[in-house]
């Protein structure tokens, strides 16, 4: 069996249909999906507005790949309601998934460390915006956030047992490293993309333009 495990899209009430057309690429093309986190973003729009924006297209496709939906910091559970399940049969903070004699504990991340602001629309907006002049400016380089890995690692070190992986997003800083148990999911936003494809036995972290 293939999945497909992504974090960070930060969909809102405002639709892109590029991303929206690659997205579906990716779901059509797997036989599971987990969305680890910041699949919508609960600083940008409510969650009302969120499922009734053109985003739901992707909902029914999700529910067929039977996906699990783990919350993040900017989609937790008190941002949402029963509805979660249009577009998820599981929810929760955690999900593990054998793969090849190793065990991977897929969670968001942030409960490590928790960069949160409080929760106010048009600030997040304002933030939203000078993001995305950065990243069209400067690249995605603008959110090397590579440090903030390294403070995951460090739990890793302590926290994961012999045969397991910590699979995680929040960062938005993908890196594969199974030599220290640890994956990073990246993001998926803005015309750059990074998630985890596994096909059997074998797991590749994919980095690719949209």
């Amino acid at each position: 069996m293939n999945h497909l495990i992504l974090s960070d899209t930060h969909l809102s009430d405002k639709f892109d249909e590029k991303k929206f057309n690659y997205l579906k690429k990716l779901i059509e093309a797997t036989d599971r999906v987990i969305l680890n986190g910041d699949f919508w973003d609960g600083y940008l729009t409510s969650f009302e507005d969120f499922v009734k924006s053109e985003w739901r297209e992707l909902f029914p496709l999700l529910r067929a790949k039977k996906a699990v939906y783990l919350f993040g910091n900017h989609d937790l559970p008190s941002f949402s309601d029963a509805r979660v399940k249009l577009f998820s049969a599981m929810q929760g903070m955690v999900h593990h998934l054998k793969v090849d004699g190793k065990r991977l504990k897929i969670e968001h991340g942030h409960r490590f460390f928790f960069n949160g602001y409080p929760r106010l629309f048009a600030l997040a907006r304002m933030r939203e915006k000078m993001i995305e002049y950065m990243m069209s400016a400067f690249g995605k380089d603008y959110i090397n956030f590579a440090a903030w890995n390294e403070k995951m690692k460090s739990w890793v070190a302590k926290g994961l047992g012999q045969r397991e992986i910590l699979v995680c997003g929040h960062t938005h800083f993908p890196e594969f490293n199974l030599k220290e148990k640890f994956i990073n999911l990246g993001f998926i936003d803005k015309g750059y993309s990074s998630y985890l494809k596994i096909q059997g036995k074998e797991m590749k972290l994919v980095e690719e333009r949209y």
